[in-house]
């Protein structure tokens, strides 16, 4: 079981998350995720990678509040392309699971 301090950066980091997907959702939500090639979520996790790289180097040299604020929001991004990695792998775990939607795998 987790303990609070644990509980509160995961609900942390999962907030920043929802907040980054929700700015994201002209780009076609879950469906798009679903359907763009394996390859393109690939890229996606090495580009958000290098982008908190970059934001955790500039943090070091310029230690504020917005400085390390983009380097959470880039750990989001980050989190987001794996939780959408994690999705289309579940799928292919559990093509028959109730309440998902398998016509494009």
């Amino acid at each position: 079981m987790l303990e609070h301090a644990e509980r509160d950066a995961l609900e942390s980091f999962v907030g920043h998350m929802r907040d980054k997907l929700a700015e994201n959702m002209h780009k076609g939500g879950r469906e798009a995720w679903i359907k763009c090639p394996t390859g393109y979520l690939e890229q996606r996790l090495d580009d958000e990678v290098k982008e908190l790289l970059e934001a955790m180097w500039r943090s070091k040299r310029d230690p504020s509040g917005k400085a390390r604020m983009d380097v959470m929001l880039e750990a989001a991004d980050v989190g987001n392309i794996a939780m959408m990695i994690h999705d289309r792998e579940a799928m292919r775990i559990r093509p028959n699971a109730p309440g998902r939607d398998w016509t494009n795998r």
